[in-house]
């Protein structure tokens, strides 16, 4: 098949392949903006271990008070996310809820030193009370199972407070929506030209010299 006959299939389908795409891209922007919603809550920390003081020259106080901050860090970042800290969070809010559900929708992602927090929830109000309680956990709780925060200088700091906002920004959904618009897309086109190979209808003169074999001596114009 040539291109212009491409080209003249699309057209004489074109209700097809465009009523679904429209569709598509509809149901998409609808679902996108009605359908269920998640919320996140986000704080950053920052880690770090006091220099111990040496005289020895071969030791470098700070080199190592970097390595075993990153150190302390990778144990936050599997810490915060276990049962038994969602046990204290859960202590925190004054209601009861399961700690394993604190634990499973709880990420941590480690740069250097820096330790980030994300906590998904259902709303917006249980996304801000359930950071707030992770900040104060953090505040109080740690030393009781790091006692290296009590006795060798090392701290824990929130630098960035609990910020709530959807789990899934504009862009993302803008993102979904494209993807689910081009797939109605290839889908309507994929009908269109089917519909039309079952097609069983002469349309034109040259698709009926091409089926006979034989040239057409006239043609009755459509009325119009």
């Amino acid at each position: 098949m040539e291109l212009r006959q491409y080209g003249q299939l699309l057209l004489r389908r074109w209700p097809i392949w465009v009523g679904i795409t429209v569709l598509s891209l509809i149901f998409s922007a609808a679902y996108a903006l009605m359908g269920p919603v998640a919320y996140e809550t986000s704080l950053r920390l920052a880690v770090g271990v006091e220099p111990l003081p040496t005289t020895d020259p071969k030791y470098d106080p700070n080199y190592w008070a970097y390595v075993t901050s990153e150190y302390l860090a990778d144990d936050l970042s599997e810490f915060l996310k276990s049962e038994a800290f969602a046990q204290e969070v859960s202590a925190q809010l004054g209601y009861r809820i399961d700690p394993k559900a604190i634990s499973d929708v709880t990420r941590t992602k480690k740069t250097h030193r820096m330790l980030d927090v994300t906590i998904s929830a259902p709303t917006a109000e249980q996304a801000q009370a359930v950071g707030q309680a992770y900040e104060q956990a953090i505040n109080t709780k740690l030393p009781t199972y790091f006692p290296q925060l009590r006795v060798q200088g090392a701290h824990v700091t929130v630098i960035n407070h609990p910020t709530v906002g959807r789990a899934a920004p504009a862009l993302q959904l803008a993102g979904e929506v494209l993807l689910r618009t081009l797939v109605g897309l290839v889908l309507g086109l994929g009908l269109a030209f089917l519909v039309d190979y079952l097609d069983a209808s002469i349309r034109d003169r040259a698709e009926a010299e091409r089926l006979t074999g034989a040239p057409v001596l006239g043609e009755i114009p459509v009325g119009r």
